[in-house]
C-alpha cells in the first residue's frame, strides 16, 4: 500500500535535482536514482525530465505532487488501523551484527518464550540499520541514537552511555595506542557520519572545530561494508564505538582521550503496541534501567 519511493519523489520535487535530493536524505544519489526508476516503471509513466538546472516534472509528474502527500497520509493511516487490529503478535528485531550487546538477543528470545503465540522475527539488516530504520524494515532494534528517528515513525529508549573510538585496520600506526587523542589524528582524515545522523558525531565535529584540531573529516550517509571497505582498503580511519569490531573482523577500536559519549539504547516503532512496550521494558530493565 503505502511506498517510500512516493516519499524519495517527493524529496525530488522538494530539493529539484537528484543530488540535492540524495544529500537532503543522506542517502546516495544512484539510490535515488533507483526509486525513482522503480516507481516510473510501477506506474508505466515518465514523472521528471532533466535539466541545466537538475528536474523538472512532466505533466504526469505534476499531478502526482499535487496527490501523494494525501496518498501517503492516507495509506499509513489505513495501515495504523490494519497494525491495531491484527494485534501485532509478531515483533521484527533488527539486527545488523554489529553494535548489539548479547543481552538484547537473549532478552528477546527470553520474552517470546514467556508469552507463547508471540512471533519474533530476527531480520538481518543489510547495509546499516540507519538504512533499515528509514525504509521501516524492523520493529526494535539496538543501535545509537539518531538525531531523526521521529520523522521516520521510531522512538529510543536510553540503555547506556558508551564511549567513541577511533576504528583503525590491523597494523595503522594508531592501532597499537591505548588512547587516540586529538593531538594524534593531526592531518590525519577520519570517516564520520554526515551532519544530522549521530549526535556524538555531529559533538565531535563542534570539539574538532572548537579547539582548532588539524583534524579532517571525510563524512558518509551511513557505516555499511562500503564505508567500512573504504576505510579498510584506504587504511582510513573512522570514528566509532568499540562493539564494531565485531562487523568486521579486520578492525581494532581504539579509546579515545576525549569524552563525548554515544548513547546507545532501543530504536523501536511508534506508537508502539503492547507487546513491544513490554519488550522494551524488559530490556530496559535487564540493562538496570
Amino acid at each position: 500500500m503505502y511506498s517510500h519511493q512516493l516519499e524519495t519523489f517527493l524529496s525530488v520535487v522538494k530539493y529539484g535535482s537528484f543530488t540535492k535530493a540524495a544529500r537532503g536524505e543522506y542517502i546516495t544519489s544512484s539510490a535515488i536514482v533507483q526509486q525513482i526508476n522503480l516507481l516510473e516503471k510501477r506506474l508505466g509513466c515518465k514523472l521528471f525530465v532533466r535539466t541545466n538546472h537538475g528536474v523538472a516534472l512532466t505533466p504526469a509528474g505534476e499531478v502526482l505532487a499535487e496527490e501523494a502527500e494525501d496518498y501517503i497520509r492516507h495509506a499509513k493511516a489505513i495501515s495504523e488501523r490494519m497494525r491495531k487490529a491484527a494485534e501485532h503478535r509478531s515483533i521484527r528485531l533488527g539486527w545488523s551484527t554489529g553494535a548489539e550487546d548479547p543481552r538484547f538477543l537473549s532478552e528477546c528470545l527470553r520474552y517470546r518464550d514467556a508469552h507463547p503465540g508471540l512471533e519474533v522475527v530476527l531480520t538481518h539488516i543489510a547495509g546499516s540499520a540507519i538504512d533499515g530504520l528509514r525504509q521501516g524494515d524492523f520493529d526494535l532494534c539496538q543501535y545509537f541514537e539518531c538525531s531523526f528517528l521521529a520523522e521516520y515513525g521510531y522512538g529510543f529508549a536510553h540503555l547506556y552511555d558508551a564511549g567513541q573510538c577511533i576504528v583503525v585496520r590491523a597494523g595503522h600506526p594508531l592501532a597499537g595506542r591505548e588512547r587516540v587523542t586529538l593531538e594524534d589524528l593531526a592531518g590525519t582524515e577520519i570517516v564520520m557520519l554526515a551532519e544530522g545522523i549521530l549526535p556524538d558525531h555531529d559533538a565531535f565535529a563542534e570539539l574538532v572545530a572548537e579547539t582548532g584540531a588539524a583534524v579532517k573529516t571525510k563524512r558518509f550517509a551511513d557505516y555499511g561494508f562500503e564505508t567500512q571497505n573504504y576505510c579498510y582498503a584506504k587504511g582510513v580511519p573512522f570514528l566509532g564505538v568499540e562493539s564494531l569490531r565485531h562487523v568486521y573482523a579486520p578492525l581494532i577500536a581504539v579509546p579515545v582521550a576525549w569524552d563525548v559519549p554515544v548513547r546507545m539504547g532501543l530504536i523501536y516503532r511508534e506508537p508502539a503496541w503492547n507487546d513491544l512496550t513490554a519488550l522494551v521494558g524488559a530490556i530496559s530493565s535487564a540493562f538496570g534501567g
